[in-house]
């Protein structure tokens, strides 16, 4: 996989991502669609995957073709996760389930004040991306989680949003939706196995529900209406900066096999419409 050509990031805690590991967007009619409105292609500054006998599973994230064509275009290369049973990643000394890319990090993220970062407290911005999960994909019968999507503080520890599988549906989950202030506890409809589902996420970054909030557009169709929310936390009375992580991050009971494929991620600090993007 191509190295970066930007800086690269480290979460704190976690090692820096060794060169030519961590795979980019490189979907050309993406981009362009992005260069042509007023949408930016994320590129990736590093990656959290597992590790066994102090080797990385290397197939845990790859860029490849998709089972089918996603709706970004015939042949458009896209990000395959995979978490194996007892998979885990250290950090240093936490040991969790993941496999996970990053981007939308200050560099240095651990000297950059937040109102620096690239989702500042009192701006709005509008991510799309479409996420593939195969036809055998596992889901819970019980309370075992499965994140996908997750806007995570730098220094907190649940994100305050995130996109979840909760059994066999989506759900917009994250702390706040955990402390019950999200509708319906956050549900986005059932999961759909076997096709690309479009997820549009508009976030206004606050630390108070007075500015800000969130919506959700699912396959070009609103799951759920504008939303006044805290969506940036205070850590010690401190703005906690967030920044964007994709892939698998589950459970650590769960005992199976997890796959899903993921588009290039667009991100936009117009309306939803200047994603420029046809419906699927």
């Amino acid at each position: 996989m191509p190295v970066p050509d930007q800086p690269t990031a480290s979460t704190p805690g976690s090692p820096t991502p060794p060169e030519g590991s961590v795979p980019r967007s490189t979907s050309t009619a993406a981009t362009d669609a992005a260069q042509a409105c007023a949408a930016t292609v994320i590129q990736w500054q590093g990656y959290q995957r597992p590790s066994e006998d102090g080797s990385i599973v290397t197939d845990s994230i790859s860029t490849t073709s998709a089972p089918i064509d996603p709706p970004s275009g015939a042949g458009s290369p896209v990000l395959r996760f995979e978490l194996g049973p007892d998979e885990k990643f250290d950090s240093s000394g936490y040991i969790a389930s993941r496999a996970e890319v990053y981007g939308r990090q200050a560099v240095p993220a651990s000297t950059t004040p937040a109102d620096e970062w690239p989702d500042p407290a009192g701006s709005t911005r509008w991510y799309q991306f479409d996420v593939f999960l195969p036809e055998d994909f596992p889901t819970a019968t019980d309370t075992s989680w499965l994140v996908l999507a997750q806007w995570k503080g730098l220094h907190g520890g649940s994100p305050p949003i995130a996109i979840e599988v909760n059994r066999d549906r989506l759900r917009l989950g994250g702390a706040r939706a955990n402390q019950g202030l999200v509708p319906n506890g956050g549900d986005l409809g059932t999961i759909d196995r076997g096709a690309w589902t479009r997820l549009q996420v508009g976030l206004t970054f606050s630390t108070t529900s007075a500015t800000g909030g969130v919506e959700v557009w699912r396959d070009g169709v609103p799951v759920l209406d504008r939303l006044p929310l805290a969506t940036l936390d205070l850590v010690d009375g401190i703005t906690d900066p967030v920044y964007l992580k994709i892939g698998l991050y589950r459970d650590p009971n769960w005992e199976t096999t997890h796959v899903a494929y993921f588009s290039p991620v667009l991100v936009t600090s117009g309306a939803r419409n200047s994603l420029c993007v046809d419906e699927p």
